[in-house]
């Protein structure tokens, strides 16, 4: 019995590399960050703007109709390439290239946990990520934060420390989730 359930086994791993490369996706290098969300995304106002499924891909005779509103509640980033697609129903994506600007690009979560950081000065960000020029904090310190913020579009993650001021990721050598 031992021996069948092994010989059993042994043919399955066999058979799951053959398999999965049936269903591979035409751009093996593609790396995915999903991000939830909760937005209102408008189409472009042109016709035959293509659907894509979760690794990118063209929906064959898929489209989306032009000039309509699409909730999305997650995001996908080829971590890659940067392409950004918004989930508009089970497993169709629409390109952020297809899409009105004016979408966020920055995910707030609220959470509430200590960061500490690196030891030396450590640059503030307001909530959009930006710098703000000539503003820090002293470094290898803890700091509560209530709230993270993720660009979706180049993966940048802050977390705020006080009205409006945020740290970097980069800057950040322990995270503790309370």
């Amino acid at each position: 019995m031992k021996h069948k359930i092994l010989s059993l086994l042994l043919a399955l791993a066999l058979i799951f590399p053959v398999l999965g490369s049936l269903y591979s996706t035409t751009d093996a290098q593609a790396a995915w960050t999903d991000t939830a969300l909760n937005v209102t995304i408008h189409s472009r106002n042109v016709s035959g703007l293509s659907i894509y499924d979760a690794n990118g891909n063209v929906i064959p005779n898929a489209t989306v109709t032009p000039n309509k509103d699409f909730a999305s509640t997650s995001a996908r980033r080829d971590t890659t390439s940067g392409n950004v697609f918004y989930k508009i129903a089970d497993n169709q994506y629409l390109s952020s290239q297809e899409v009105l600007p004016g979408i966020p690009n920055l995910v707030v979560n609220s959470i509430s946990s200590i960061v500490t950081t690196k030891a030396g000065d450590t640059p503030l960000y307001d909530g959009n990520g930006v710098l703000v020029d000539g503003e820090s904090v002293k470094g290898d310190g803890s700091w509560f934060t209530n709230k993270q913020v993720i660009n979706i579009e180049n993966g940048s993650t802050f977390y705020q420390i006080s009205p409006n001021r945020y740290i970097s990721s980069d800057y950040i050598t322990g995270y503790y989730a309370g």
